[in-house]
């Protein structure tokens, strides 16, 4: 008898719990997202890109790493930018040119912040779940971003954060408007101290 009420006990958190989880709306998760990334110092992560316009497929490798207030470091496999409080370096990979310049603004996170505020700017609403690199994922749908760039779709991790982004890219040309899909994976995202030796300029 006791055996049969431990089950019937397990069994009825197990559906409460599934029941909690399903009722969360699209913006209760992607608040989630904007508390955890508040709260952060920094993060580095690595990016699959994958642009595909008509026929073709480009795929790029990028690594990237932020430190708040406005310290970036983008590495592709042509350039290197780095930007601090007051230079920004660009260098030249394949012909090793070097190119520093003074600033005095503070950059934004161009990548993972960029797109989240223009989540925070968009209606959202919940489609489903999905898997992504074996993390099963709260898929959202939206129109959120500018005339030009616009995320139609984002993979939310339950551990909250970003995991996979489908955006709209429409380039406006003399004679016409080119349409490009652009689907970016965080292959690797690390939140937490990082080091300020990433973000030298000599």
């Amino acid at each position: 008898m006791l055996r049969k009420s431990i089950v019937v006990l397990g069994t009825f958190f197990a559906v409460l719990l599934s029941v909690c989880v399903q009722t969360m709306t699209a913006e209760e998760v992607l608040n989630k997202v904007v508390e955890k990334y508040d709260k952060i110092e920094g993060y580095r992560a690595e990016i699959h890109d994958v642009v595909i316009d008509g026929s073709k497929r480009i795929e790029t490798d990028i690594y990237v790493a932020f430190k708040k207030p406005g310290k970036l470091r983008i590495e592709d496999p042509y350039t290197i930018t780095i930007v601090n409080s007051s230079k920004m370096l660009i260098y030249n990979k394949t012909s090793g040119e070097r190119k520093v310049v003074e600033i005095n603004v503070s950059i934004p996170d161009v990548y993972y912040g960029y797109f989240l505020n223009m989540l925070k700017d968009g209606n959202v609403s919940l489609a489903g779940e999905e898997e992504v690199a074996g993390k099963r994922c709260y898929v959202l749908t939206t129109e959120a971003g500018s005339k030009n760039v616009r995320i139609e779709k984002v993979w939310i991790t339950r551990d909250w954060y970003i995991a996979k982004l489908q955006l709209r890219i429409i380039m406006e040309m003399p004679n016409e408007a080119r349409e490009t899909t652009d689907i970016i994976k965080f292959r690797k995202l690390e939140f937490g101290k990082i080091d300020d030796s990433m973000f030298e300029v000599e």
